[in-house]
């Protein structure tokens, strides 16, 4: 890899009209988000919650629901790029008219115990399928930092 933008870690099934326009606002709260993140690394600590007005300030709502739709992009990504039998088609839909997916729950936590190692990457994603080979549940994990 020779910078940030190397074809080597990006997804290839997002056309670069998708990636570059449709889902730019959802990539900005993802920024946003981790910014507040780094700036704030006690958000994790035990007994406090995070306050997302706190990352996005008056538009915290709209902020989160573009959170949630990049969280949706990533996952749906991954699940098309290794033929995880999911719903892509709910999860574009979901994206291009801008509204919850509700099949997808994102869970942040600080890891423990491993505090003196810098980790970054995804998980492989496990996946429970019924008799008919559909997709039941699905978990994938994006460890940064």
């Amino acid at each position: 890899m020779q910078s940030i933008n190397s074809k080597l870690i990006k997804h290839r099934v997002l056309c670069g009209e998708c990636n570059s326009s449709v889902t730019q606002p959802f990539d900005r709260s993802w920024d946003a988000f981790w910014n507040y993140l780094n700036a704030n690394g006690d958000a994790f600590n035990a007994a406090t919650g995070i306050r997302f007005y706190r990352a996005f300030g008056y538009n915290a709502r709209s902020e989160m629901l573009n959170l949630h739709l990049y969280i949706v992009k990533l996952f749906g990504c991954v699940a098309a790029e290794f033929s995880i039998p999911l719903d892509i088609a709910g999860m574009a839909d979901a994206i291009t008219h801008r509204k919850p997916y509700p099949n997808v729950y994102v869970g942040l936590g600080k890891r423990t115990g491993l505090d003196s190692m810098t980790m970054a990457g995804p998980s492989d994603v496990s996946a429970d399928l019924d008799h008919a080979g559909k997709c039941v549940f699905a978990v994938w994990f994006l460890t940064i930092g």
